[in-house]
C-alpha cells in the first residue's frame, strides 16, 4: 500500500491546481493533509481551508476519510467534527 501511495502523492502533487498543496503526515504515512487557498476570482478568494485526508489500512479499495480541520459551514460538512457527509 506505502508504495502506491507514494507514487500517487507525487502525481497528486504534479497536477494539483496551483491553489492546492497536498503535504504527508510527519508522524502517520496513513494521514495527508490538503491546503487550500480560495481560487482568484471565486467567493473563496482570499479563504484558507486544510482538510485531513486519513487513508484506511483496505485503501484502495476504501476511499480515504475527509475532514476539515477549518471551520467551515457547509450542509455537507459535520458540525464541530468537520466530517464530510
Amino acid at each position: 500500500m506505502l508504495p502506491r501511495m507514494e507514487k500517487e502523492f507525487k502525481e497528486i502533487n504534479a497536477n494539483c491546481p496551483e491553489f492546492i498543496t497536498v503535504e504527508k503526515s510527519q508522524n502517520d504515512a496513513l494521514i495527508w493533509y490538503l491546503n487550500i487557498t480560495g481560487p482568484k476570482d471565486s467567493c473563496y478568494e482570499g479563504q484558507k481551508y486544510r482538510v485531513e485526508a486519513k487513508f484506511l489500512p483496505n485503501y484502495p479499495f476504501k476511499m480515504p476519510e475527509f475532514r476539515f480541520l477549518t471551520e467551515i459551514f457547509h450542509p455537507d460538512v459535520e458540525e464541530g467534527t468537520g466530517m464530510i457527509c
